[in-house]
């Protein structure tokens, strides 16, 4: 049997046509800078994040855009956010396979 987990993974890979193994890739990045576990990133967490995943494709991002980012990011949220809107967020933004 599939753990929940692997099964909102599977759905996500399918909901934006991406390989299974990118969204787990990228969903261990976020776990990993989602420092209190549970299940959000602030905005620290949220900069390293897409630090680490945009240096990975040869990006450099200035810290004024990655807080300008996370300004929009966090207009109707309490200064956090969940991985399905971040997953959202980055493959419109950034993703290329």
């Amino acid at each position: 049997m599939t753990d929940p987990r692997e099964l909102r993974l599977r759905q996500l890979a399918r909901e934006w046509d991406l390989p299974l193994n990118e969204i787990d890739r990228i969903k261990n990045i976020f776990d990993h800078h989602d420092r209190d576990k549970m299940g959000f990133l602030d905005e620290e967490g949220f900069m390293s994040t897409l630090h680490q995943l945009v240096q990975q494709q040869g990006v450099e991002l200035g810290l004024s855009t990655i807080r300008l980012f996370w300004k929009e990011l966090t207009l109707k949220a309490q200064n956090q956010i969940g991985f399905d809107t971040f997953l959202q967020w980055y493959v419109t933004n950034f993703f290329v396979l």
